[in-house]
């Protein structure tokens, strides 16, 4: 159907109901022809693009092995002249920006291998030489504040059995970001995947830096794994996962699913966290003996230790997230932020929810 444009060229399809009462969905993919690796393009609406002064692309990246390619659709039947932010550690200018102009004639598709290069090639300031790593965020204004018509996407991908395997995704206009929290699901850790983490400050609002704190949670029990507290986005900036969240997570799927006598080691929990070394839970059938620094601690069936609450032990009911009347068994007072080995561990957490800690029944 799509080869109706011609051969090598590019198009973009509006998808209208005409018959029936049904709401319906479409959506497009992307097709490597070498590899077969596909890319979700996610529609978007008329509506939804009506009247904003802008949209934010998550990230375009050029980096050794990844690249983004930047696609901008104007189906509007007006010519928009677009201002294009791109913000960077690897930028050479003072406040790590680049800014490029582009005009989009009415029905025009621009599909950009490699935006970075892209830039460079126009001349724009603080694009420097290839070899650097650059990623982060890229803004769009359009003259006279109104984005109806425009649609932005980005495929970033890298190399791989001849052809590329990427990714798609689609610029969020302004007004859409979150105020308050989100959740971000479906993220695996272990020896087959790697999950990474991303926060945009959008700065569609004002100049202001942008504080978080992040809830990780363990997917399998519903428990909440450890908490990372102060991470600072400037304005129209992103920060992405640093190693010491990708290790949590690491150790967090090595506890979980490691042989029974298998060791696990967590890092020290950043010390402007909120919890701090979490919750080991012996999930087995027969006591486990853990070395958590230089103490060794054993844990009986269904009984979970915090090293953040060094006073007590907690000994929950058999009902799973239900703390039931713990008994409270004294033990030392280990650090608050130490590096736990521990061996023979099958689960983790710290046994509460973003509810609240567990407390007894009355």
């Amino acid at each position: 159907m799509l080869d109706s444009v011609g051969g090598n060229r590019q198009s973009y399809v509006k998808v209208e109901r005409v018959g029936g009462t049904a709401p319906f969905y479409a959506y497009g993919v992307i097709n490597d022809q070498v590899n077969s690796d596909g890319s979700f393009v996610f529609p978007v609406t008329a509506s939804s693009l009506m009247g904003t002064r802008g949209q934010t692309l998550p990230v375009i990246v050029e980096t050794g092995v990844f690249t983004s390619e930047l696609m901008v659709t104007n189906f509007s039947d007006v010519a928009k002249a677009l201002t294009f932010r791109f913000r960077a550690e690897a930028i050479q200018t003072p406040d790590k920006t680049a800014t490029v102009e582009w005009t989009f004639h009415p029905g025009q598709q621009v599909i950009a291998p490699n935006v970075v290069i892209v830039m460079r090639r126009m001349g724009t300031g603080g694009i420097g030489p290839s070899g650097s790593t650059f990623a982060g965020p890229l803004s769009a204004t359009v003259a006279g504040g109104d984005m109806s018509g425009i649609a932005i996407g980005a495929r970033t991908a890298m190399p791989g059995v001849g052809g590329q395997y990427g990714v798609f995704y689609n610029a969020m206009p302004y007004g859409e970001a979150f105020g308050d929290s989100a959740w971000v699901e479906a993220l695996p850790q272990n020896e087959e995947n790697r999950s990474n983490l991303a926060l945009v400050n959008t700065a569609e609002v004002d100049a202001s830096p942008s504080v978080f704190q992040l809830d990780i949670y363990d997917g399998v029990t519903g428990m909440l794994a450890n908490t990372v507290a102060g991470l600072r986005a400037r304005p129209g900036a992103g920060i992405r996962s640093t190693p010491s969240w990708e290790t949590t997570l690491q150790a967090l799927h090595r506890a979980m699913y490691g042989s029974p006598r298998s060791a696990a080691t967590i890092p020290s929990w950043p010390t402007e966290s909120s919890t701090t070394a979490g919750l080991l839970g012996n999930g087995a059938a027969t006591e486990l003996t853990c070395r958590l620094g230089s103490s060794e601690i054993r844990t009986a069936p269904s009984e979970f230790f915090s090293p953040g609450q060094p006073e007590t032990r907690q000994r929950p009911s058999q009902k799973r997230r239900s703390f039931g009347k713990p008994s409270l068994i004294p033990i030392g007072t280990p650090s608050n932020a130490m590096a736990a080995s521990v061996s023979s561990w099958r689960r983790s957490s710290n046994g509460s929810r973003k509810t609240g800690p567990p407390t007894a029944e009355k």
